[in-house]
């Protein structure tokens, strides 16, 4: 099973966002507690909330508004604990947070550009052996199929609440370096993840 995890199902995480803007939130998952076999363990949950300072009212929690497709993240353990990732609660799970949504996959596999795909797939239950070949249009709301990395996560999360804000990415962040650019693409072409149908929610369009 690897390392053990520093962290329980349902923990909410308060993480903190880059350049001072503040901290989002975000609801860990142990998907090994239900699939054991499974290659990318941690599943996150990340709120439609951005707080200046560090927030005491979680009301928001019930409302179970994300602003991204649940994420499978990697790494999570080195960034739990004192002035990194604070657990500030706990809460219970519903049947929906064991569910794991489908993910947009191309080939070829050894390109991070999506313009160069020359297939597209759509991955379920975050196992890349059982792909579904599909079409760009079918999984374009979909987020890509891997585990970030923590330490790039703040970013993603960060540039999507701005969007979602009405406010410009580009007046916090330079933009300059590949990953800022990817994340940008990436929150650029799908729609919030709260403002989408429930028939989209994480669910690829069937051929």
């Amino acid at each position: 099973m690897g390392v053990k995890a520093k962290f329980k199902s349902g923990d909410i995480f308060r993480i903190p966002l880059p350049n001072g803007l503040g901290y989002a939130f975000a609801k860990g998952i142990l998907l090994s507690e239900w699939y054991p076999d499974i290659d990318y363990p941690v599943l996150l949950k990340i709120y439609n909330k951005r707080e200046s300072s560090k927030l005491l009212d979680l009301s928001f929690i019930e409302q179970e508004e994300l602003i991204l497709e649940p994420l499978l993240v990697a790494g999570i353990n080195s960034v739990i604990g004192k002035d990194k990732w604070e657990i500030v609660t706990n809460v219970q799970l519903d049947i929906s947070d064991h569910i794991i949504p489908d993910y947009k996959y191309f080939e070829p596999s050894n390109s991070t550009d999506e313009t160069k795909a020359q297939r597209w797939f759509y991955i379920k239950d975050a196992n890349i052996n059982g792909k579904k070949k599909s079409t760009y249009e079918n999984v374009k709301h979909l987020e890509l199929f891997g585990a970030i990395g923590v330490s790039l996560l703040p970013i993603k999360v960060c540039i999507a609440l701005l969007k979602n804000e009405g406010l410009q990415p580009s007046n916090f962040f330079k933009l300059d370096s590949f990953v800022e650019q990817q994340f940008y693409r990436e929150v650029s072409q799908i729609e919030p993840y709260y403002k989408q149908s429930l028939a989209l929610q994480g669910k690829a369009i069937q051929l």
